[in-house]
């Protein structure tokens, strides 16, 4: 290692002069060349010497009257002087220059290093001379230089952020009112379809009983040639269908009876009933049309849910039963035996699995489903007295309008959270209005504080949950809010069965048990249980290559 300051003294002043070249040396910073063991030979301290000087900034004589003595010190202190070294006297003994020194160098500034003082000036002009005020001068700007870049960074990261959750958040109302007014618009034609058929048909049958009352009366006559004209036909009817054993088929009355009233209405009374039965039939055919199911999700609880031609939700049983009538506009799977559904004037309420309303529809929105007895939703009054603040481009609610209730619809926390989402091993995560989540336990209490950007949707699992920090990576906490895993990767799946899914910043999936250690290495482009199953880990793993190949891995499964 080289030594940016050489110290020419006399070995004979070596208890004076090392303390001296040890509080140097750690006051400046700098390592000093010193000769403690002396050298033996002559060639040999040439060559010494001549690297250490050769190689130094400053030579420090320590000058004294052994020093002054000394034939290698001189020697030192000549050959510095040629090479243009800087040389520092430093008396260490005496009051002035003198000697051999003075005679050479002349009345040169001195150091009294005996001076609490003049050490200190020593030390000051050495920092100067080799460069280091400067190179921290230059050191702290280069750390100022990239903290205001990592500020910066930070900032128009979380703007970015900012600016993507406020366009998410208006993109989702825009599409719900959309969906709404489509959804009213569909309704509003149907009713209307289903007023004007019932009309039509009304009008035509009370024209039909008008007419056919006020011809009664004349047609009397008519209505006599018409049974001589029936009993014709019938005759000839019977002569032509008459059995081996000659019997023939006698026509019941009420046929008779039809026929004569037939032959004696009017041509358009006829045409009339004929649209009349034409349209009833074509508004039944419409009607059992979008009547039937045209969609249907996952069966859960034994219940699955369908929707029919109108758009309406409900749901049939394994048989394909219909057992609670499509009527819903939205509908969510059960869960604990109840069911969210959405009425007609846009508010949610649950039923049980005969359909009838357990929880009456008064919410403006909920969680999917019930979880472990309590079940997130947003209360309705609560959002319209919601005050709201404007920042930046962004909408923030103040007061919060979501919270819990049971399967009474009992409220057991209050609603005054921005978000709230479904409980998991006894906690569940909220948001607050700053945009930060924690975790609640069911009494309501805050168990880990709101301090995190982003939670995973589905809460603990094994003990643990993904959180994601302000730099935009995710790591894992426990049920305490400890950092268990630290955050540091670009995305990280729940824990099932001891291990976890995790991307790195080049979107390679990779393999993690609960101490953070990587079982599988971030290189393929997808981890998964298996074709049907993306999310339990049996021993074992499939993983997607560069080519779309699938390959098995084996794992040890965590005791």
């Amino acid at each position: 290692m080289e030594r940016e300051i050489f110290i020419s003294y006399s070995r004979n002043d070596k208890a004076v002069v090392l303390p001296y070249v040890k509080q140097i040396s750690e006051a400046v910073g700098r390592n000093c060349w010193i000769d403690l063991k002396g050298i033996e030979s002559g060639v040999e301290f040439e060559e010494v010497i001549i690297k250490a000087i050769d190689e130094c900034q400053v030579v420090l004589f320590m000058l004294s009257d052994s020093s002054l003595r000394s034939k290698w010190t001189k020697r030192e202190v000549i050959y510095a002087e040629d090479e243009g070294k800087r040389i520092v006297p430093v008396l260490v003994d005496g009051e002035r220059l003198r000697g051999w020194f003075k005679f050479h160098f002349g009345n040169v500034d001195f150091i009294d290093i005996r001076s609490e003082e003049q050490k200190q000036k020593l030390v000051g002009n050495l920092r100067t001379w080799l460069g280091i005020e400067e190179e921290e001068a230059r050191r702290k700007a280069e750390e100022e230089a990239r903290r205001i870049a990592e500020e910066e960074a930070k900032r128009k990261a979380a703007e970015e952020e900012a600016k993507r959750k406020a366009a998410e958040k208006e993109a989702r109302r825009i599409a719900e009112e959309e969906a709404k007014r489509k959804a009213a618009e569909e309704e509003a034609k149907r009713k209307a379809a289903e007023k004007e058929a019932r009309r039509i048909a009304e009008e035509a049958k009370r024209k039909a009983e008008e007419d056919a009352k006020r011809k009664s009366a004349e047609d009397v006559s008519k209505r006599k040639a018409a049974e001589a004209e029936i009993t014709q036909v019938v005759m000839t009817t019977e002569d032509e269908t008459t059995k081996p054993s000659d019997e023939k088929k006698k026509i019941p009355t009420w046929i008779q009876k039809t026929k004569q009233i037939w032959h004696s209405t009017s041509k358009p009374i006829k045409w009339m009933v004929a649209v009349a039965l034409l349209f009833s039939a074509i508004v039944g055919s419409v009607y059992a049309y979008f009547s039937r199911i045209v969609d249907e999700l996952g069966t859960v609880e034994g219940l699955t849910m369908v929707k029919n031609g109108w758009g309406k939700w409900g749901f049939r049983n394994d048989s394909g039963k219909i057992v609670i009538p499509c009527k819903w506009k939205d509908v969510h799977w059960f869960e604990e035996g109840l069911a969210a559904v959405l009425n007609t004037d846009g508010k949610w309420g649950f039923i049980d699995k005969t359909g009838a309303e357990a929880i009456p529809c008064e919410f403006r929105d909920t969680e999917y489903g019930f979880s472990e007895g309590l079940v997130a939703v947003e209360d309705y009054e609560a959002f319209l007295n919601a005050e709201v603040i404007a920042e930046e481009d962004s909408m923030e609610v103040v007061n919060g309008t979501w919270g819990y209730i049971d399967k009474t619809g009992k409220v057991v926390i209050p609603c005054k959270w921005l978000w709230a989402r479904s409980f998991s091993e006894g906690l569940a995560a909220v948001c607050n209005y700053k945009d930060k989540w924690g975790f609640v336990d069911k009494t309501g209490k805050l168990i880990i504080p709101c301090q995190w950007d982003d939670i995973h949707y589905y809460g603990f699992s094994d003990g643990l949950v993904g959180v994601k920090d302000s730099t935009g990576l995710w790591g894992y906490i426990n049920k305490t809010g400890e950092v268990v895993i630290p955050c540091q990767w670009s995305y990280g799946y729940k824990f099932i069965k001891g291990f976890a899914v995790v991307e790195d910043n080049k979107e390679k999936c990779g393999l993690i048990d609960k101490t953070g250690k990587l079982v599988i290495p971030c290189k393929w482009k997808s981890i998964f249980r298996g074709p049907d199953d993306d999310s339990v880990y049996d021993g074992y793993v499939y993983a997607t290559d560069e080519n779309d190949k699938d390959v098995k891995i084996v794992l040890h499964t965590p005791n």
